[in-house]
């Protein structure tokens, strides 16, 4: 039940409901001292002597702090909302960027990363996925560089070549394949 409301440890949910409750005990704390710094006092003068005015009065102090606190909430949240996007956001932006080079036919990219929640595993399949197309690149130019060679031999060879070949390099491929997690 802990794992559902707080998510998987190192998660971005995680992450995201530590900032939440960070966020909810600076507000307190906040608070807490702002109360005591600036309604104490008014509230101590002001009920010596109750009256009209001195009612009125410690409205305006309790609306003051209210708005003082609201202002705070506001200032926190911008601030820790601003924090988490960066830090979730500049990992999806070098994925695109890299995503962007794979397009282009670019699959020497490796992507750090120090994370271990959702956007780190992303990064590491990205990195062995270009690995994979890297090899799968390779392959089919080494097909094409040898393919000049085999239809040179004799037609019974060439056959029986191409087809012991191929299979090789298809077992290889997928041993690679299999050892990368990619399949």
């Amino acid at each position: 039940m802990f794992e559902k409301i707080l998510g998987k440890k190192k998660s971005i949910q995680r992450s995201l409901v530590r900032s939440f409750i960070i966020s909810i005990a600076l507000v307190i704390i906040i608070t807490i001292i702002e109360f005591s710094i600036f309604v104490l006092p008014s509230i101590n003068t002001q009920l010596i002597d109750i009256s009209k005015e001195n009612v009125n009065s410690l409205i305006y102090v309790v609306r003051r702090f209210l708005g003082i606190t609201i202002v705070n909430i506001i200032l926190i949240s911008v601030v820790l909302i601003r924090i988490n996007t960066k830090k979730m956001l500049q990992p999806m932006k070098q994925i695109n960027e890299a995503t962007k080079k794979v397009t282009a036919g670019d699959y020497d990219i490796e992507l750090e990363t120090k994370r271990e929640d959702e956007i780190g595993e992303l990064t590491q399949n990205f990195n062995k996925m270009t690995k994979g197309l890297q090899s799968t690149e390779n392959l089919q130019k080494e097909l094409k560089e040898q393919a000049p060679q085999w239809l040179s031999a004799s037609q019974s060879s060439k056959a029986y070549n191409l087809g012991q070949e191929l299979d090789q390099m298809i077992n290889v491929q997928k041993q690679i394949s299999s050892t990368e997690g990619i399949y």
